[in-house]
């Protein structure tokens, strides 16, 4: 089965995780990075951090999202 970059969930395509960084490094270079914390996970909801920081070591974008687990 060839990787395609893509999932279903649920009827609807998602782009992996893996395939948006890969887009990313391509458009930004190898310098940059990604990091990610679970903020809060309980029975009803998951919320995630992700910085995305420069090569000097700046983060240049923040992003809190959260999930709620009946949507999954």
């Amino acid at each position: 089965m060839a990787d395609t970059g893509y999932v279903n969930i649920h009827g609807k395509q998602y782009k992996t995780v893996a395939a948006r960084v890969n887009d990313f490094r391509e458009a930004f270079g190898p310098g940059y990075g990604l990091l990610t914390e679970i903020v809060h996970a309980d029975e009803q909801v998951v919320r995630m951090k992700a910085l995305i920081v420069s090569p000097e070591g700046a983060v240049i974008a923040f992003v809190v999202h959260v999930t709620p687990l009946s949507s999954l």
